[in-house]
């Protein structure tokens, strides 16, 4: 996330999470400060995979989805993002993100 960051990119977080318990979560973990945003499924009533929490995450941050990389690590949640328009990885097992990551970028630009 640090090395996106610095590259310049805006960095969203899309998350199907208690609401209850999310600003907890977002004080004990640092890596929340490097998020432009987000959506949170509790917050919205609307969860992934489905289409409108995705809408709701284009249309508040006004994204361009073909400009969008979308990770997680739920095929479903990936496939439906790719239908919406973005580029995804569908993050399983110990993969190489990095180079995933950097080959995706370079298909999008």
């Amino acid at each position: 996330l640090l090395e996106l960051k610095k590259q310049g990119f805006r960095l969203y977080f899309l998350s199907n999470f208690p609401s209850d318990i999310f600003d907890d979560v977002v004080e004990r973990n640092s890596f929340f400060k490097l998020f432009d945003g987000g959506v949170i499924s509790a917050r919205v009533k609307a969860s992934k995979p489905g289409k409108r929490i995705y809408n709701i995450l284009i249309e508040k941050y006004s994204l361009i989805p073909r400009e969008c990389l979308f990770i997680d690590d739920l095929e479903p949640n990936v496939v439906t993002a790719v239908e919406m328009g973005m580029t995804g990885i569908w993050l399983y097992d110990t993969m190489d993100l990095d180079n995933l990551i950097k080959e995706k970028l370079h298909s999008i630009h």
